[in-house]
C-alpha cells in the first residue's frame, strides 16, 4: 500500500488526525489484534453453541487461542518498545530480562506495567516482572518452539476465574485464553491511543521497525 493511500485512509484516535506514519502503525496494530481476537471469538462460539450437537473428539482450541494471543502481545510490546525508545528490540535469546532491555519478555513487562498504572482495575493479574518473566516463558516461549505448555495449565472457562493469569502455588501459572481474549482489544486500544495523543512517542522509528519486519 503506497503512501497516498494510507494518507486517504487515515483515522482519528481521539482528536487527533494521524500522520502517514501513525497510520499505518494503526491499521497494522488493528489488523493484528483483529486477527486475534476474531479467531479466538471463533473457537469461543463454536465451543458454547455448537459442541454439544458434535459428537467428536474435538478440541476446544485453548493451545492456538494461547499462541495466537501471544503473538498479538509481543507485537504489541515491541512496538511499544520502539514507540518509547526509539530503539530496537532485543533477539529472543538475549540476557536475561533484568540485564539487557528490550528483550521479549523484557518489552512485554513494560507494557503490562504502562498498562496497569493507566487500568488499574484491568483482570491482567500480572503485578511484578518476576511474574511477568514466569508467564512469558511458560506460555509464549514453550507454545512458540515445542507447541506445549507443561506445568501452564490453560483454561477456557472464563467466568469462574478472577483474573486471566493466576496462580495458586506461586510457580504454576494458569491462562485464561477467553478472558484474554476479551482484554486484547482493550490493550490494543491502549496503544493506539499512545500512538495518536502521546507527542514523544519515536513514531518514525517504529514505522520503519515494524515496516521492515513486516517486509522481510
Amino acid at each position: 500500500m503506497g503512501n497516498e493511500e494510507i494518507k486517504d485512509m487515515a483515522p482519528i484516535v481521539g482528536n487527533h488526525i494521524l500522520s502517514i506514519e501513525k497510520t499505518y502503525l494503526v491499521m497494522q496494530l488493528t489488523q493484528t489484534v483483529d486477527f486475534a481476537h476474531n479467531d479466538c471469538s471463533t473457537f469461543i462460539f463454536v465451543r458454547e453453541n455448537l459442541f454439544p450437537h458434535i459428537k467428536l473428539p474435538l478440541g476446544g482450541g485453548n493451545v492456538l487461542m494461547a499462541l495466537g494471543l501471544f503473538v498479538a502481545l509481543e507485537v504489541l510490546s515491541k512496538l511499544n518498545w520502539v514507540l518509547m525508545t526509539g530503539k530496537l528490540p532485543l533477539g529472543p535469546r538475549e540476557n536475561p530480562m533484568q540485564d539487557n532491555p528490550g528483550t521479549p519478555k523484557h518489552c512485554f513487562w513494560q507494557f503490562i506495567s504502562q498498562y496497569n498504572a493507566k487500568h488499574p482495575d484491568n483482570l491482567l493479574g500480572i503485578t511484578d516482572s518476576n511474574q511477568a518473566e514466569k508467564i512469558w516463558d511458560g506460555f509464549r516461549n514453550k507454545l512458540a518452539h515445542i507447541l506445549l505448555s507443561k506445568g501452564f495449565p490453560i483454561t477456557h472457562d472464563g467466568h469462574k476465574v478472577k483474573n486471566i493469569f493466576f496462580t495458586e502455588d506461586t510457580q504454576t501459572w494458569h491462562c485464561c485464553v477467553d478472558c484474554l481474549t476479551r482484554e486484547i482489544t482493550n490493550i490494543g486500544d491502549y496503544l493506539l491511543y499512545k500512538i495518536g495523543s502521546d507527542e514523544n512517542m519515536r513514531i518514525h522509528e517504529a514505522y520503519q521497525w515494524l515496516q521492515k519486519k513486516i517486509n522481510q
